[in-house]
């Protein structure tokens, strides 16, 4: 029977790759001695590459557009109110 708590000495994808990358620095760093120079490099590359555009790009355009609507309200409510305070003067 296999214990499970074991970790894995191979990613089963490149998210699994990333997570590594991120918070299991050992992890990583045991799995790259099995690899050559050139293997670490291209799957370095795939794995960014790949959670890039899955993952990075989306939270950065959601982010974008929190901001924009959050500064879209700030000066919405601004113009209201000095319109208002105009209208009373």
């Amino acid at each position: 029977m296999s214990n499970p708590f074991s970790k894995p000495s191979q990613p089963k994808n490149s998210l699994t790759l990333f997570h590594w990358l991120l918070f299991e620095p050992l992890l990583l760093e045991r799995y790259e001695r099995t690899l050559s120079k050139l293997q670490a490099i291209g799957i370095s590359l795939k794995a960014i590459s790949i959670n890039f555009f899955v993952f990075i790009i989306p939270l950065t355009l959601l982010l974008y557009f929190i901001e924009v609507l959050a500064v879209g309200l700030a000066f919405g409510s601004a113009a209201e109110l000095e319109a208002t305070h105009d209208a009373h003067a």
